[in-house]
């Protein structure tokens, strides 16, 4: 039998592949298609089942178990921050907190705030007030003149005095902050330059000094309300 080469159409017969490949192309994009329209329909909702709650940014919901141990530290970490946020006042206990007042270890810091605010809440918690009658007899007149200048209670900025450096005049920390109010070597200049005071160093200058920043602060957080304003301001302060 022989085969009349010439009868068939090789034109034709090259065609075939292009037509799978068009056809390939074709089921390839509808399953794309279906795939992003299916995809994990929760994940695309927008309603939410309890609208006046606040949104988190991480999803606390259903967590699963990886075998990525960076992964699972990642997210609960996450998650603890997210915890922090909405529940600044725990942040704001840290602050507060003197570690110096007790041979506290941080291993956990989630029990360490339950520690910390349990310490904080307890009602025969022993209260130093250190040497405030001195201070007070000697810089009182300008505590008090600079408190009632920018609206400020004197006692509140009395008490930052006793955590920043325990009343010494001349206190400094291993960052370098120093006097009273723990001023920063850097702050110091720029408050030397709004204030228009050769030194912040002095006991009264620092004291002086420190005042306006905190007051600053305050102003910085008053869209925080009348109270957290003042609080956010410690946090700031602080860090």
């Amino acid at each position: 039998m022989t085969v009349n080469l010439k009868a068939i159409n090789f034109h034709n017969f090259f065609k075939i592949p292009v037509y799978v490949l068009v056809l390939m192309f074709i089921v390839l994009v509808s399953a794309i298609i279906i795939r992003f329209v299916n995809y994990d329909k929760a994940g695309f909702e927008t309603s939410n089942p309890n609208p006046e709650s606040i949104i988190p940014p991480v999803e606390t919901k259903g967590k699963e178990n990886s075998d990525d141990p960076i992964k699972n530290i990642s997210i609960n970490n996450a998650i603890y921050v997210e915890d922090m946020v909405y529940n600044w006042q725990n942040i704001l206990d840290v602050f507060a907190y003197n570690f110096t007042d007790s041979a506290l270890t941080i291993k956990d810091s989630t029990s360490t705030n339950q520690i910390i605010s349990k310490i904080l809440k307890n009602p025969n918690r022993k209260f130093s007030k250190g040497p405030s009658d001195e201070v007070l007899a000697q810089y009182g007149d300008v505590l008090l003149e600079e408190c009632a200048y920018y609206k400020l209670d004197w006692r509140l900025i009395l008490a930052m005095m006793k955590q920043e450096s325990a009343f010494v005049s001349d206190a400094v920390s291993h960052a370098g902050a120093y006097g009273f109010m723990q001023i920063m070597p850097r702050t110091g200049s720029m408050l030397e330059q709004q204030l228009k005071i050769e030194e912040h160093r002095s006991p009264k200058n620092n004291l002086i000094a420190g005042i306006y920043y905190y007051a600053t602060l305050v102003g910085r957080y008053h869209e925080a309300g009348d109270t957290n304003k003042y609080k956010f301001a410690l946090a700031a302060y602080n860090a």
